[in-house]
């Protein structure tokens, strides 16, 4: 503050000698926010926020705006008055407010005011007198001077104040009036009380103790820490010595110019005694030196705005911050006096003439001559401070010709010479103040060039003009004394200089030029720009300022340059004045402040006006550098006087601040919802309800010297990237920011644009909704568990429902297979007993139909058939006991059981010249069994390999005996067993379908009674087989009895079962006499072709023997067999059996009707059931009729008699469509169409002489067999002759519509033989063809038509 204050006193010391060298001061009022220009008290808190107490409020102050705290009618917490008297600070950084209605305290975190209370007596009472002062010790006790309510201590950490009580005399009273109070460096609380005089107020022993009644009003008091007490009031200014007791007026006669009320008094550390007087300014006295200097108010910048000043404050960066009575705040900046600013003084003759200024030039008594534009010259007498001026004036030829002066240079005379726009050249006599003026006069254009801009003397000491608007560039001519053109090329040079190797350089509006002086042999160099400053700098770099584009590093040897630009860093891109100091600093003045450019670096520093610069804008040619090394600018508003050296950065590190903070639009201050809430400047966390994640943040830096140099950015990690700059804007917000944890990051540069290490961080913590809260996924977690545990529970429950459903359906599909399997088990019993029966009715019927002799071969066949029947019975009968008995247990040799069923199909094996074979390891081998069981396996077992074993192949039955088992081993080496079929073999009902097997199926229960038989017996069936060679079936016996537990045992074996002998004597087979056919020696017959199939041998040689020999019959076992015979042999009609293997009857049908070629051929179904489902089924299939077994055969054979006469009528019909005959017979619609095609088809050839079989067959798409076999089957007639038809038809029709003879219709045929056009007609209609033309062409030509 020391250094400080001597600037100040250096600045003031020079008031009254200069013309207009004030202070740097500048100001705020209510233009900039200030709640009032009635300032009354100025404070500085902690956070650095400057507080002003005006007449209409309180005002806190950050660098850019003002927040401002007024009463609201009604409202308790706000200000209790906007009268402030004075401004401190509590403990804990709440700002305590003294107005005129009492003493408030302005809570910092809530942003609420609130009254200070105080304990009196026994009751709590309002501080709610005035407040004439605060003060603060440095153990946060604030006192509180009131007007009748005595001194109030507010303590530390209190929230009640404390009354402290005055004794006068004997009396202790709270009613005493405080008019001032202060503490000094001895932390002595003085006190002013009014009508008991200064007093000391003693903490410790909480006692005020009287010094001295002066018996006056006291404004107020300071204590100067040199033993003194000073006073002022509305008198004057008083000295209290202490130790000499004491009280001495301060007048005029003292050194102290006053004679106005003293409204404050403060100290400061250099012991200068600064008094605000009302009228009088500010009056700065030096205690120890007895002297005084004073600042007054005026209307000349740097004067105060106000007389009457009623405090001043010193912050901490030590600036003076002075507030008035109608005048607002001034303040005083050390920072921005680096630069002093001479501007014009209007209210003063000897100011300077004009601000806007435009040359200058230094004489050589060290005064500088100041050009200005339009107001002609000043001389500044520095010494003196004061201006001379000299003006143009038309009535005496020996002033200025013109005032606007663009440039001057001194000579070695000291003759001031002046280049004037609009006048020329000018001389100027120091002595005399007589001007002489200079005409340049171009002889090239006959004009005289007035607008002179340049002038300039080489070390030659030649004087150069260039001039402007095309006007050209002179030399004085010192012989005759007259300014002569150069050169008329060099026009418009409007700037000059010279470098180090004497080279004269010139600038125009566009170019630079390098001078020839002596050749005149110039070098031009296109810029496109003006050049405005041409400089080489100490170490022979060649700067060039151009209007426009920036400063140029101009290469005098290539004539390249190198641009800096504002995009650099320069201020502005017109670089107007170039000047280097003793750093070989450049310093460019442009239209946008000035700016410090250090070429080592390339580093620019710029200053504008907040700077304490004139103005940010600047004049051409507007520089020099005195000899003193101190820099000129001018601009628009005087111009600048500076030392280079001593602009030094400013490096104030400002605290950064959050000054507002937003939550979903509700100010921090006033949201409740925050628990122990700290200020806004201090708080570095908030939570945030997600609802509310709404966030505006206000910060600042603290910087009132130039706040609008500060650059800011902030970071708000988890959301943005990058750093962000805000601008000019000092808030940023955030809106719906998700839950989430985020940390926003501030920070500012200084003055300079350095980044500081001043970062402000603010931890934000939104907060998740309820349902997506950590309680609330502790119960989504619980819910979730108990979820899964229902849910595990319910699957659980539902699992075992499903099985439960999954085993009933399975027990259903099981019946339901199992039901599937019985019907189709029961259709094929139906069928088995049909089939025999068949052939038991028949042969029975014709017996008693005819008397004549029994044929012994039916009878043959009516007896087998019969046993048949009985084996299928008792078949029956074996599969219900399977079901319904237990286990007979007996004893039995099993070599001995098991050679008496051996011998059994001992016979067979002869019969079919099959190899049987019997062996056993053993004699006799005892085990325990149910012989009528056992008896049944084995009969099965051998009976399937007789079954499916061909004629002269060999089965074996051998036993083999184990130390605990026995087995039995059923070999043949018949078709086998494919691998696929597996343990599906003993499944019940199932039949396995092989090829190449034996036409007797089986129902399907024989291997699984063998399969349950043995199990009974807790014994093991198993087979191995290789398809094509054979079969070994396995059964596995446990020896002993043990494995019966509980069972009855028969040590005696029973007798042997009746079931074993007739399941023997259904197997045995009867001698059968073949049936001798009728072998025709005929090459060609028409006998019809009749195809029977069927899988059983005996229906198929029985319906065989019924058309023979009226028939041509075919034979087919299978399905695949007779289709193929279907397409071989084209029979006239085809018997089928519906069930047989792979290929069905039903299946055989379609594929006969399906194909074109075999479609016409009737189909007749045997079937042994009666269900109209199958019926159905033959139906759709295109069967032609229905036979169910058993039939009759004469209703067989009238069947087959019907549909083979169904072809006479096709073929009737086929001669009729010839023969243009009336026919009503019904035809299918597949033979109809037919027809009609190939008729089609032969008439579209009629007159092609290639036409023949092979392409009728193309077109109709069959080959020629098929195609033969289908016309011949339809018409009757060879494809030769069906041709030959259809062209006599169309002759027939020529005959009947046309008028062509014979010949002609002959020919249009297709026939060229008319002899045998005339046979072939009358072979077929009974006429001649003319006969025919007679008959019908008259009635036809009449308009008849032919009744077809």
């Amino acid at each position: 503050m020391k250094g400080y204050f001597c600037l100040v006193l250096i600045l003031l010391s020079s008031l009254y000698s200069s013309a207009a060298n004030h202070p740097y001061l500048y100001y705020l009022g209510i233009e900039n926010g200030l709640s009032n220009n009635a300032v009354t008290s100025i404070y500085q808190d902690k956070y650095g926020f400057l507080w002003f107490g005006t007449y209409e409020g309180l005002n806190r102050y950050d660098g850019y705006r003002f927040q401002v705290f007024r009463n609201k009618l009604n409202d308790p917490a706000s200000l209790i008055d906007n009268r402030i008297v004075c401004i401190q600070e509590d403990a804990h950084h709440n700002i305590i407010v003294g107005t005129k209605k009492g003493a408030n305290l302005y809570h910092v975190a809530t942003g609420k005011f609130s009254m200070i209370r105080f304990q009196h007596k026994k009751e709590i009472r309002n501080a709610s007198y005035a407040i004439n002062g605060l003060a603060r010790d440095d153990r946060g006790n604030v006192y509180i001077a009131t007007d009748g309510q005595g001194l109030l201590v507010y303590g530390k950490d209190e929230t009640i104040a404390k009354q402290v009580l005055f004794k006068n005399g004997s009396t202790l009273s709270g009613s005493y009036h405080i008019k001032s109070i202060k503490t000094d460096r001895q932390k002595n609380i003085w006190l002013y009380i009014q009508e008991y005089g200064l007093c000391l107020y003693h903490p410790e022993k909480n006692q005020i103790i009287p010094l001295q009644d002066f018996a006056m009003d006291v404004q107020c008091i300071a204590p100067d820490n040199l033993g003194n007490i000073w006073i002022g009031n509305e008198s004057g200014l008083y000295k209290y010595e202490l130790s000499a007791k004491k009280l001495s007026p301060y007048s005029r006669h003292n050194g102290i110019l006053l004679s106005n009320t003293v409204l404050d008094l403060s100290v400061d550390q250099d012991h200068k005694l600064w008094i605000s007087t009302d009228g009088g300014g500010i009056i700065i006295y030096d205690i120890q030196r007895g002297k005084s200097t004073q600042l007054k108010s005026g209307k000349e910048p740097g004067m105060l705005t106000s007389s009457a000043v009623t405090t001043v404050f010193e912050d901490k960066d030590q600036r003076l911050w002075i507030g008035t009575l109608r005048g607002g705040i001034n303040i005083i900046d050390k920072n921005k006096t680096r630069f002093k600013t001479i501007n014009s003084t209007p209210f003063k003759a000897s100011g300077l003439i004009s601000n806007f200024i435009l040359s200058f030039c230094e004489d050589q008594h060290g005064n500088v001559w100041v050009g200005t534009d339009g107001e002609g010259l000043s001389y500044w007498n520095r010494k003196d401070n004061l201006f001379t001026s000299y003006a143009h004036q038309p009535s005496k030829p020996n002033t200025l010709s013109n005032n606007n002066v663009a440039g001057m240079v001194r000579d070695e005379k000291n003759n001031l010479w002046m280049a004037t726009y609009g006048g020329g050249v000018n001389l100027l006599n120091p002595a005399t103040g007589n001007f002489q003026h200079y005409p340049c006069f171009n002889q090239v254009t006959g004009i005289m060039d007035k607008n002179a801009w340049s002038i300039y003397q080489d070390k030659f000491k030649n004087l150069w003009v260039g001039t402007c608007s095309d006007g050209g560039t002179y030399r004085l001519n010192t012989a005759s004394n007259k300014f002569e053109l150069f050169d008329a090329k060099l026009k418009n040079v409007i700037s000059i200089n010279e470098d180090k190797q004497g080279v004269l350089w010139m600038g125009t509006f566009s170019s630079l030029i390098r001078v020839d002086v002596k050749n005149k042999k110039h070098t031009f160099f296109k810029l496109n720009t003006a050049v405005r400053a041409i400089y080489e700098d100490k170490k022979g770099h060649f700067w060039i300022g151009t209007e426009g584009a920036g400063l140029l590093l101009f290469d005098r040897r290539t004539g390249t340059y190198k641009t800096w630009s504002q995009k650099n860093g320069l201020s502005g891109n017109a670089a107007l004045n170039i000047l280097e100091d003793d750093a070989s600093c450049l310093w460019i003045s442009t239209f946008s402040g000035l700016s410090r450019f250090t070429p080592a670096n390339g580093q620019f520093k710029n200053f504008h006006e907040m700077d304490g610069l004139q103005s940010n804008q600047f004049n051409y040619n507007a520089a020099l550098k005195l000899k003193s090394g101190e820099f000129l600018f001018g601009g628009i508003k005087g111009f600048n006087l500076f030392r280079p050296e001593q602009i030094q950065p400013h490096s104030i590190e400002a605290p950064l601040l959050l000054t507002d903070l937003e939550i979903n639009n509700v100010p921090y201050e006033q949201d409740d919802s925050f628990e122990d809430k700290k200020s806004v400047f201090e708080v570095d966390k908030i939570t945030l309800p997600y609802d509310k994640a709404v966030l505006s943040v206000g910060f600042a830096a603290l910087e009132y010297s130039s706040p609008n140099k500060i650059s800011y950015a902030y970071y708000l990690e988890g959301w943005d990237d990058a750093w962000n700059d805000p601008g000019i804007n000092r808030t940023v917000n955030y809106s719906k920011l998700p839950e989430g944890s985020y940390r926003l990051r501030i920070k500012s540069t200084n003055a300079e644009g350095k980044w500081l290490q001043n970062e402000r961080m603010l931890l934000i913590e939104v907060m998740p909704p309820w349902w997506r809260s950590y309680w609330a996924y502790v119960l989504y977690a619980i819910g979730f568990a108990g979820s899964i545990y229902i849910y595990l529970n319910h699957q659980k429950r539902q699992t075992a429902l499903k099985y439960q459903v999954e085993l009933a359906h399975l027990k259903v599909e099981q019946e339901k297979e199992l039901n599937e399997k019985k019907l189709g088990f029961f259709t094929n019993v139906s069928h088995e007993f049909r089939t025999p029966l068949t052939l038991i009715i028949n042969p029975l019927k014709d017996i008693l139909n005819h008397n004549s002799q029994v044929d012994a071969k039916e009878l043959t066949v009516v007896y087998r058939n019969a046993r048949r029947l009985l084996s299928l019975v008792d078949q029956l009968l074996l599969f219900r006991k399977s079901d319904a008995e237990n286990l007979k247990i007996s004893k039995t040799d099993l070599v001995v059981f098991c050679k008496e069923v051996y011998f059994c199909f001992s016979q067979q094996a002869r019969s079919r010249n099959i190899r049987f074979g019997f062996s056993s390891t053993a004699e006799h081998i005892d085990i325990y069994i149910d012989r009528e069981k056992i008896e049944i396996s084995l009969f099965n077992l051998i009976s399937n390999a007789f079954k499916f074993s061909p004629d002269g192949s060999s089965i074996e039955m051998c036993i083999q005996e184990d130390e605990d088992a026995v087995e039995i081993h059923i070999k043949d080496t018949g078709s086998g067993i494919s691998a696929e079929v597996g343990d599906k073999l003993f499944a019940r009902f199932y039949q396995a379908r092989e090829k190449n097997q034996s036409s007797q199926a089986g129902f399907g229960i024989g291997l699984y009674l063998v399969n349950k038989f043995i199990k009974q017996h807790f014994g093991i069936v198993s087979y191995s087989s290789t398809p094509g060679k054979g079969t070994d079936f396995r059964l596995t016996l446990l020896k002993g009895k043990a494995h019966f537990p509980g069972q009855l045992i028969h040590e005696h074996a029973d007798e042997t079962p009746v079931f074993l002998e007739e399941l023997i004597a259904g197997h045995t087979d009867l001698p059968v006499r073949q049936v001798q056919e009728e072998v025709s020696n005929e090459i060609s017959t028409d006998k019809p072709g009749i195809l029977i199939v069927d899988d059983n041998e005996e229906i198929r040689t029985y319906i065989k023997q019924l058309f023979i020999p009226a028939y041509i019959v075919y034979e087919a076992a299978s399905g695949e067999e007779g289709l193929a015979m279907v397409r071989s042999n084209m029979p006239d009609i085809v018997i089928t059996d519906v069930v047989m293997r792979e290929l069905s009857g039903v299946e055989l049908c379609t594929k006969i009707k399906e194909d074109p070629h075999l479609s016409h051929i009737p189909v007749i179904l045997l079937t042994s059931s009666s269900s109209a489902e199958i019926k159905l089924k033959g139906i759709e299939g295109g069967a032609d009729d229905h036979i169910t077994k058993p039939f009759d055969k004469d209703m067989l054979l009238a069947r087959v008699a019907n549909l083979l006469k169904s072809r006479s009528t096709l073929q009737n019909y086929f001669y009729n469509e010839i023969t243009l005959q009336s026919d009503n017979s019904r035809v299918s619609k597949e033979n109809k169409e037919f027809l009609e095609k190939c008729i089609l088809i032969t008439e579209k050839h009629l007159n092609d002489p290639d036409f023949s079989i092979k392409i009728l067959a193309d077109e109709v798409g069959m080959s020629h067999s098929a195609l033969y076999k289908k016309v011949k089957t339809i018409s009757g007639k060879t494809i030769n002759e069906f041709i030959r038809y259809i062209k006599l038809r169309t002759a027939a029709q020529l005959f009947i519509n046309s008028e062509h003879n014979v010949n002609q219709v002959a020919f249009q045929s297709g026939f060229s033989d008319i002899k045998y056009f005339r046979e072939q007609f009358h072979k077929l209609f009974g006429l001649r063809p003319s006969e025919y033309l007679k008959k019908y062409r008259k009635p036809f030509a009449k308009g008849y038509k032919l009744n077809r």
